[in-house]
């Protein structure tokens, strides 16, 4: 294992809080890690004696990062938020953005950061188990007063990330390879999805895994699988508790949603509206609020909470109040042309996770998290980088 490597493994651990053991790690510290082992690795890319032109759309890295630090003078200049301030609330976002760059240059191997994905993947589900069976004492984060037993089991609030990337990882291996041990990983990486209890979750990695597999095949088996799968959600999952008991919850929220305005539908008017401090910071941004360390980050809290609506719910929507429309509209394009880029078959699963995350994006909060950012910023390094080999290699023949 090359240094190179364990920058980049310490580079995901920290990002995650080293999943935060005991509840002993403060964010800040395991912030000031990641930042100093990006850090690094930018150093030793600049000491590699042979250089790899990996092709990206730079273009649009070069405008989110302009939209970004337009975003960050925002607070200065309409909410009295010192720009300092600012920026330390914003660059674990710049940092977690801009990572590609950072992996093209260093240029990591791909099967490397594949099996970093699938280390990842085991740990976080032994982190999830273990937080399963110690709940509400959680070994992995801060402890609870209680657990959220509305959905049947324990929900854990685990970063799902890599065990997601696991998931289309090991199927899409399976299928081009039929290596029982890519099937085993896939089964066990979609039952810790379930046991989540994230309907989103579910609902996206079912919807793009069978996407997946229906690919190249006939309309008759398209329509074959497509009416078992219809049968299993009509008669089948109802039996299941734990279905069964999520079914209830979405039933309860659409009745308070018939009651009131939805939910989401609120926590978008809001920060496209509501929120918007004048028309400067509807097209630029009104940049990260820093929670109490600011007049402005503790008002805002306050505002959020009586108003329930939070960013992380509608990531697009928390995204574009941040960082404004170029910085959105740049990063959905980067979305956008690393899902169209040709692939070899074997790196299919960066497509899927990509829909998955840009998707989910709409209704859930990645794109708001910086440490799934950073598994996105992977993951489009490996879109890229596979392009190079693929070229050289028919160069080479």
């Amino acid at each position: 294992m090359n240094n190179q490597i364990r920058l980049l493994i310490l580079t995901i651990l920290s990002s995650l809080s080293f999943f935060n053991p005991l509840g002993f790690i403060q964010e800040k510290n395991s912030k000031a890690i990641m930042y100093v082992a990006i850090l690094l690795t930018i150093i030793l890319s600049c000491f590699k004696t042979i250089k790899h032109t990996v092709k990206y759309p730079n273009y649009l890295y070069k405008l989110l990062a302009i939209g970004i630090v337009i975003s960050v003078i925002m607070p200065y200049l309409y909410q009295k938020q010192g720009f300092f301030i600012t920026l330390q609330s914003t660059l674990p976002f710049i940092f977690s953005l801009l990572y590609v760059v950072v992996l093209i240059k260093s240029d990591i191997p791909i099967e490397k950061i594949e099996k970093v994905f699938v280390w990842m993947s085991i740990l976080t589900m032994f982190v999830f188990a273990a937080n399963l069976f110690t709940a509400p004492n959680y070994f992995f984060g801060e402890a609870k007063d209680s657990v959220d037993m509305s959905r049947g089991i324990a929900r854990i609030r685990v970063p799902m990330q890599y065990i997601i990337l696991s998931f289309f990882l090991s199927l899409n291996r399976f299928v081009e390879g039929r290596e029982k041990k890519w099937l085993y990983l896939c089964c066990l990486s979609f039952l810790f999805i379930v046991l989540s209890v994230t309907r989103q979750y579910i609902a996206f990695s079912a919807l793009f895994g069978v996407m997946y597999l229906m690919r190249s095949v006939s309309w008759k088996k398209k329509i074959m699988v497509f009416a078992t799968v219809f049968f299993i959600a009509e008669f089948v999952l109802p039996q299941i508790p734990i279905f069964q008991k999520m079914q209830e919850v979405s039933e309860e929220q659409k009745y308070a949603n018939n009651e009131e305005d939805d939910i989401r539908v609120r926590e978008y008017y809001f920060y496209l509206f509501d929120a918007q401090a004048n028309d400067v910071t509807a097209v630029w941004g009104n940049g990260i609020p820093s929670f109490g360390n600011s007049q402005w980050g503790n008002y805002f809290e306050k505002i959020i909470e009586f108003n329930h609506c939070y960013s992380v719910d509608i990531g697009w929507g928390g995204f574009y109040f941040h960082f404004g429309l170029l910085t959105t509209f740049a990063y959905m394009l980067i979305f956008f042309f690393a899902i169209k880029s040709p692939k070899h078959q074997i790196y299919a699963y960066t497509t899927y996770y990509l829909m998955f995350m840009y998707f989910s994006s709409f209704i859930s909060g990645p794109v708001m998290f910086y440490h799934q950012i950073l598994s996105i910023s992977i993951v489009i390094y490996i879109v890229y980088k596979q392009k190079e080999i693929k070229k050289n290699s028919l160069m080479i023949k």
